[in-house]
This record gives C-alpha cells, structure tokens and sequence, in this order.
C-alpha cells in the first residue's frame, strides 16, 4: 500500500501537500494566480470558461468597494481577493455537492489550507479577518454568483432571498487576463509580498 502523503506538483515545480497539515512557506502567489486562472467556475457549465481567478477579482472589487482608483475597504478586497484561493490546490468543487455527508473531511481539509493561504500571505495574524470582513465577503460572493448566474449560466433562476446581481454584466476574460488581472489585484493590496 502506498503510504505516500496526497501531494500535488504546482505550476511553479513546488510540491505541496493536499492534506493537514500544510507550510506555508510552500504557496506562492504566482501557483495560484495560475491554477486559478485555469479552474474554471462552475464545474464547467458557463456558456464560456470563466475562471475562479476573474471571479475573485470581481469579488474583491464588490467587497472591497473598489472606485476606479483604489480599494475603500482595504481588508474586504484582500479577503475578498483569497476567498477561494484553496481551490488553486483542491480546485472548485460544486458547493452543493461539498454539502453532503460524506464530503465533511474534504471541507475540513480545505478549511484547513484556506487557514494557510492566509497565514502565508499575512491576513491570519493580523485580526484583520473578522466576522464583519467575513459576512462582507460573503456578502459579495453572492451578489457575483448571481450576476454570473444572470449572465454565464442557461437556465438561472434566482431563489427568494438572493441578493440581486450587479447592473454591469460579466464576460469571460481569458485565463492570461485572468491570471494578470489577479496578480495585478494582488500586488495592490499585498505590497511586499
């Protein structure tokens, strides 16, 4: 039997583990800026390919009340930016499907790397991540699930209680745009990193 740890090999050549507990010192912004760019959202099933990485670029501006020029809600946007980022590593499982039973150590490891996506890039230590930067977030990501529903997806129907979708529609970048805009987020609200 092998006793070989779960281990993946990332853009950059790094080899990571896929389970607790995780370093680090092993994530770099460039794998997942990468891997992001080439996850696409939905399991697929956007009329186009629409990348996790234009998607968290989209909620770091929503949550981070992005003006043009710079983000007002500083915290929200980095946040907002890592939200999914252990999907770089476990990609993007449908969320329904993450729901079931079964599925309780699987979202328990990807709790557990989304803990060291944060530690790594500084957000975990801080106090910055607090349970109105979370419900923000949460916030954001639900008015963007459904502007993309609206407009990347046949058959969307919202559900009583859904936050309304943005008045500007989306269209799919490219994953090169998608991962230089995501890098290009990053460097603004990361400086240093």
């Amino acid at each position: 039997m092998d006793s070989t740890p779960a281990r993946m090999r990332t853009f950059s050549g790094r080899l990571v583990s896929l389970v607790p507990p995780y370093d680090p010192s092993m994530f770099v912004i460039t794998d997942i800026a990468h891997h992001l760019a080439n996850v696409n959202r939905f399991c697929g099933a956007a009329k186009r390919p629409y990348s996790v990485a234009q998607h968290s670029v989209h909620v770091a501006e929503n949550a981070g009340s992005w003006n043009g020029h710079e983000f007002i809600r500083r915290p929200e946007a980095r946040l907002g930016l890592l939200h999914d980022a252990s999907e770089a590593y476990l990609t993007d499982v449908n969320g329904n499907y993450k729901k079931v039973p079964h599925m309780a150590g699987y979202r328990a490891d990807e709790e557990a790397l989304q803990v060291a996506l944060l530690t790594a890039f500084g957000m975990a230590e801080t106090g910055e991540v607090t349970p109105e930067v979370e419900a923000a977030v949460k916030h954001a990501d639900a008015v963007l699930l459904q502007t993309e529903g609206r407009d990347l997806l046949n058959g969307w129907q919202a559900e009583d209680g859904d936050p309304a979708p943005m008045r500007v529609h989306i269209e799919p970048w490219s994953w090169r745009t998608a991962e230089e805009r995501f890098l290009h987020t990053f460097r603004i609200l990361f400086p240093g990193y």
